[in-house]
């Protein structure tokens, strides 16, 4: 059962990237609130590395909306680098990452912290 949704972010100086953890049922809303929230933490920090950590999130909205969600947070996740850990066994995030494929957009999704990590500090 997933619970409700929320997340943490900070700047963590050991490796040089912004942090966000999310977890629970997350709607449109609450995704543009993660990537609002990392721009201000970027730009605090002077940092555009993002690490998202979603293995914990479950999108409670149909994959049709998943293209919508990120085509309004085009300005926002065009300033970042973003290396997102992510479930395997959730095809939404396949969708995301191809949709930013072929965006142009810097974001990736990793399974492993080591290799998302070492992506953004390449």
């Amino acid at each position: 059962m997933t619970g409700p949704f929320q997340f943490t972010c900070h700047y963590d100086p050991a490796v040089s990237v912004i942090r966000l953890m999310a977890k629970g049922a997350a709607l449109p809303d609450d995704i543009h609130q993660i990537y609002q929230q990392a721009l201000v933490t970027a730009e605090q920090n002077h940092c555009n590395k993002v690490l998202l950590d979603v293995t914990n999130l479950h999108l409670n909205y149909d994959s049709s909306q998943v293209m919508q969600v990120f085509e309004s947070l085009d300005p926002i996740i065009r300033q970042m680098q973003i290396a997102r850990l992510v479930p395997l066994s959730e095809f939404k995030h396949d969708l995301i990452e191809e949709f930013a494929e072929k965006r142009g957009y810097a974001l990736k999704n990793f399974s492993n912290l080591e290799q998302a990590l070492a992506w953004l500090n390449a």
